[in-house]
């Protein structure tokens, strides 16, 4: 999960516990929760999502007050502390999930600059190969400047290849 679906999921579960829709809100986390896989966060959202329906089963019952809301609150409070663990969870799942793949695009970037190194080499040896020939079937037909060059251009490219004492 990415860092602004975790934003979002976040504030819509905090808009949906502000608007007092306490069973919602569980609902609503324990999917989130779901995605993360965490089993200890699933056992507290289990606890919670009982917790609250023997508290609204027993104030339908009348067994307790309409108006005590303390254990409503009580729960409330536990779904952002719940809510709020859940979100660093995944921030941290995030993160890792990051990491992991900064690490396989680097190791994918040196794959390239070694494939890259392999391919100058082959050209560079390729092109050493063909100035040699080209020199030595072709040089008489060129003026002493630009065997000069050719010259030179041999040794730029046997001191590139670590081939500097080679004919």
């Amino acid at each position: 999960m990415r860092y602004s679906q975790i934003g979002k999921v976040y504030s819509d579960i905090r808009n949906t516990i502000m608007q007092g829709k306490t069973n919602a809100a569980l609902e609503k986390l324990e999917d989130f929760i779901s995605l993360l896989g965490d089993d200890e966060l699933e056992n507290q959202i289990v606890s919670l999502t009982s917790r609250y329906n023997r508290f609204m089963r027993e104030k339908i019952q009348g067994t307790i007050s309409g108006g005590n809301n303390t254990e409503q609150n009580l729960i409330d409070t536990s779904l952002m502390t719940l809510l709020r663990e859940s979100k660093q969870i995944a921030i941290e799942d995030a993160s890792m999930a990051v990491g992991e793949q900064l690490s396989e695009l680097a190791q994918e970037g040196e794959n390239a600059i070694d494939e890259l190194k392999k391919l100058t080499y082959v050209m560079a040896e390729t092109r050493l190969l063909e100035l040699k020939i080209f020199t030595s079937y072709f040089g008489s037909f060129f003026s002493e400047k630009d065997v000069d060059s050719f010259d030179r251009n041999i040794n730029a490219l046997k001191k590139v290849l670590g081939k500097e004492g080679e004919e």
